[in-house]
């Protein structure tokens, strides 16, 4: 399954062309960038970048195993992710800053979901020309998703089903406009870099298991059970689904046809991929702040009809492909990838749609076989390249909504006080480093949420409340902040600060955004840093106790 030079330049031409579409909105944000402040180099990942800038810290000072600073608990060190530990020695060794090794990564790695994805696909489709659309359906396919959006904005109204007074459960919200993990552009989009990294590793295993599976050859199994092994070392939710797939592949096709041999390959690939799963369990499921985590980490499902719209043509024509034809095993793993994902999407589980990424791909694939062996037979030939990209393009719009979306967005520059911060001000950066140098390891530092995650993130010093990913109980967290810097008195005020151990409180424009409280004016905040737009106070406990 080479590529020939020509399949080789069209897929450099598509990541040069998508990388570009994509680029827009980042590169739309250097550019506007306002006076004092600096853009964060980041849009959808502003929260994953700071937890993975934490451990690229970590691992800069000879962590091999992470904790994290968003939360001021003791959490020990058993996060597990070889990704930001690479990526954490490689800013080490060059010099290179976090968020520059971030992105020079992530280009590499997007390149490397081009070649693995058109590498997939060429295990289903021989002809040059189905590969290519094939390809280009699989990265810009979506669903329906733009006509309620456009709608609901040109009637400036919302119906009932479709709008946030409903929880999520039961609310009709297509996922092309929102969820990235399942729509293949949006993976590419969002920057985070777990998820491009995951769905390479997962096409590869799925090759590589299917090439096995096929000649009955044992190598090919162990190639796919460690990558499958690698795949749990950074991104764990992508080993369930790829578990799920696999195992009820082999299931319906030693159901087929009995064979010793086979089932032999399966348990070697279960017994070369279990250990980092065992090693996780034990993170996740028996440690006891870590179970914490796992509590706190509720990404529950939307309506189902959010699936439906959300994927729109390519989900109906897989549905219908599957129905008309008699699958052969490689098509039957597309079917099972496709079937187990919504399976897992209502499983009882907390983590219900990060079971979802990449399930675009095999979507997109089923519908590329619908399209060539029913749709365009109905036409006549000089007409069936016309429809095809037509087809191609009906499925796009969503995903340049979301382009000039995103761009608007980032132009809103957003910090703080919106939904967007993307931009950090200079005297923000200036106070963080700040505490990058003069707090210590035993500081526990108060501040909005926003500010938390990016102190955490920048100089890796642990914070009472980092937003909400990463926090525990965040929600209480949240509210106990909003009510320090606004109505709390101060007897509940010392309270907090003794009860939690805070020995430093940042007072910047976030947290004046929350109330009228001022530092400035009680005894037992003394103030250590002062640059104008931030105030930072060490927490004087005698004075405290004195109140």
């Amino acid at each position: 399954m080479d590529f020939s030079k020509e399949e080789f330049k069209f897929i450099l031409y598509s990541f040069l062309i998508i990388g570009g579409v994509i680029g827009l909105p980042y590169a739309w944000g250097y550019i506007t960038e306002p006076e004092d402040f600096t853009f964060t180099g980041m849009i959808l990942g502003v929260g994953i970048f700071s937890s993975g800038s934490d451990w690229m810290n970590q691992a800069k000072e000879g962590s091999f195993l992470f904790t994290t600073n968003r939360t001021h608990e003791e959490v020990p060190a058993l996060f597990l992710n070889t990704l930001f530990l690479v990526m954490g020695l490689f800013s080490k060794f060059t010099g290179l800053s976090n968020i520059a090794t971030y992105w020079l990564f992530y280009i590499i790695f997007m390149f490397g979901f081009f070649l693995s994805l058109y590498y997939f696909i060429t295990y289903f489709f021989n002809a040059p020309r189905k590969k290519k659309a094939t390809f280009v359906i699989a990265l810009t396919s979506s669903g329906f998703g733009f006509i309620f959006w456009i709608a609901f904005k040109a009637f400036d109204y919302t119906p009932l089903f479709f709008s946030n007074r409903l929880p999520l459960g039961s609310r009709i919200f297509p996922i092309d406009l929102w969820l990235t993990d399942a729509i293949t552009f949006l993976t590419l989009y969002s920057s985070y870099i777990q998820q491009v990294a995951g769905v390479i590793a997962m096409l590869l295993i799925f090759t590589y298991f299917l090439m096995g599976w096929k000649i009955r050859a044992f190598k090919y199994i162990l190639y796919s059970g460690a990558l499958t092994f690698l795949l749990g070392t950074f991104h764990l939710y992508d080993v369930v689904t790829v578990y799920a797939v696999l195992t009820i592949f082999a299931i319906i096709t030693l159901l087929r046809e009995r064979d010793s041999q086979r089932l032999k390959m399966y348990a070697g690939y279960i017994a070369v991929s279990m250990p980092p799963m065992l090693f996780n369990f034990y993170a996740f499921a028996l440690h006891p702040i870590f179970k914490e985590f796992t509590a706190y980490n509720v990404q529950l499902s939307p309506n189902p009809y959010s699936y439906l719209l959300g994927f729109g043509l390519p989900l109906l024509l897989s549905a219908y492909y599957v129905y008309k034809v008699r699958l052969d095993d490689k098509k039957l793993l597309l079917a099972v990838w496709v079937g187990i994902s919504l399976a897992l999407a209502y499983f009882p589980l907390t983590v219900q749609r990060k079971l979802q990424l990449g399930l675009n791909i095999p979507l997109a694939i089923l519908a590329a076989y619908a399209i060539f062996e029913f749709v365009l037979p109905k036409f006549k030939e000089h007409q069936r390249n016309l429809v095809l990209v037509a087809l191609i393009l009906l499925m796009m719009p969503t995903n340049l909504l979301w382009i000039a979306k995103e761009t608007y967005k980032v132009n809103a520059h957003g910090y703080p006080g919106t939904d967007y911060p993307y931009y950090t001000h200079n005297l923000d950066l200036e106070a963080i480093q700040w505490l990058g140098v003069n707090a210590g390891k035993e500081d526990i530092i108060l501040s909005g949420g926003v500010t938390g995650g990016r102190i955490a993130g920048m100089v890796s010093k642990k914070v009472y409340w980092g937003g909400n990913d990463m926090t525990l109980q965040y929600q209480e967290k949240m509210r106990l902040v909003e009510e320090f810097f606004s109505d709390m008195s101060d007897r509940e005020r010392g309270e907090l600060l003794d009860q939690t151990g805070i020995s430093l409180v940042y007072y910047g424009v976030e947290e004046g955004f929350l109330g009228n409280f001022n530092p400035d004016d009680v005894g037992y905040l003394r103030k250590v840093f002062d640059n104008w737009r931030v105030k930072i106070y060490r927490v004087e406990s005698k004075n405290m106790k004195s109140k």
